[in-house]
């Protein structure tokens, strides 16, 4: 259910062999509609075969042509269902699972799921997708939850909604399912590191792992690692969600995002938030720049916050005899210097009261430390 890959430019010549398991229901080179339907017949796909108005009327692509790895069934799920005989169930009567470790919004600009989307408008689709039966069909009609074949599922729910598809009907734990949508993963390229971050985190609010180890040996990740996913999908601020691509972003620039705007609280926080937020465009451009973009504009934020506290606001006031006084504001303190001028007996005392009314004026309960 992962990312597709092509196996290159130059098509190996494909020898013609006995298709095996449960994904083998596909044609010969160049076969037919007819033919294809024959061959459905003869291994009791009927359902497959009662749609045929609906195939492409345009010649099938070779074998070779057939690039995309999404197409076909992983090896851990062919294992699972080699002896199975699909049922076909229409795409619309199917929902993803509430697990489902990919969101739609990151296939947008996949040019290998344009690809696999093509290949199902040419083919349909060649292996069958794994799901679970409800206990009970849901007001939106949903019968069956993916648990692998998310992407094949939304390309036929794109080329197709009203034609049925292959699917095998398994009865799985959530923790059986994890497992075999994990398995499903591996040798493909994985879902985005946004859409993991979220994943992880769900599994682990949801309890089907009971602590960050857990994950992470479940997943064959480090423990650093599952806890920068947890942190990037608990911290991340919404004005990032609403305004950036974040299904487009590197696990470091994810943390870099959350890390930096962290460091802040208050006002700063949110001005800070602001000033990353202006780099959407540039980040768009060159995603892999993003770090180094994130951090030199939280570097400048801090550097001209740093000038105006550092610098010390002085004034000097002067009288008929001279130089009286002189204060000094700093990022957290207020000093007030009396030079001779104004330096008299009762001055001190003067002063002092004075400035103790202020601050029981501001609600201080002043007391003299022995």
């Amino acid at each position: 259910m992962m990312t597709s890959e092509n196996s290159g430019s130059v098509a190996p010549t494909v020898k013609q062999r006995k298709p095996r398991g449960a994904g083998a229901f596909r044609s010969k080179p160049q076969a037919s509609i007819e033919t294809l339907s024959q061959e459905g017949a003869k291994r009791n796909f009927g359902s497959a075969t009662a749609d045929t108005q609906n195939v492409p009327s345009h010649p099938l692509p070779q074998m070779s042509q057939r690039r995309n790895t999404e197409s076909v069934t992983s090896p851990a799920l062919a294992a699972l269902i080699e002896n199975e005989i699909p049922t076909f169930v229409l795409p619309t009567k199917i929902t993803p699972w509430k697990f489902q470790d990919r969101q739609m919004a990151e296939l947008d600009g996949d040019s290998d799921y344009e690809d696999l989307v093509n290949e199902i408008r040419a083919w349909w689709v060649i292996s069958p997708i794994l799901v679970r039966k409800l206990s009970v069909v849901n007001p939106e009609g949903y019968e069956y939850e993916e648990i692998a074949g998310f992407k094949r599922l939304s390309a036929a729910m794109r080329v197709n909604p009203s034609r049925p598809m292959p699917v095998v009907v398994k009865e799985l734990s959530d923790l059986e399912a994890l497992q075999l949508q994990r398995s499903e993963n591996e040798g493909r390229s994985r879902p985005c590191q946004w859409s993991m971050a979220n994943f992880y985190k769900l599994v682990l609010a949801e309890g089907l792992v009971k602590t960050t180890m857990d994950l992470a040996v479940m997943y064959k990740i480090d423990r650093t690692s599952a806890s920068h996913y947890i942190r990037v999908a608990e911290d991340m601020p919404q004005d990032f969600i609403d305004s950036f691509d974040l299904y487009a972003f590197s696990l470091n620039a994810l943390r870099s995002l959350v890390a930096e705007t962290n460091k802040e609280v208050g006002t700063d926080r949110s001005e800070l938030i602001d000033r990353i937020v202006e780099l959407a465009d540039a980040i768009a451009k060159k995603p892999d720049n993003a770090v180094k973009l994130i951090e030199k504009c939280a570097s400048d934020f801090r550097s001209r916050n740093t000038a105006k506290t550092e610098a010390p606001a002085r004034k000097a006031f002067n009288s008929q005899k001279g130089k009286v006084l002189t204060t000094k504001q700093g990022a957290s303190s207020l000093s007030f210097t009396l030079h001779e001028a104004a330096i008299d007996p009762d001055i001190y005392g003067e002063v002092e009261s004075a400035i103790l009314a202020i601050l029981e004026k501001k609600g201080l309960k002043m007391a003299e430390k022995s």
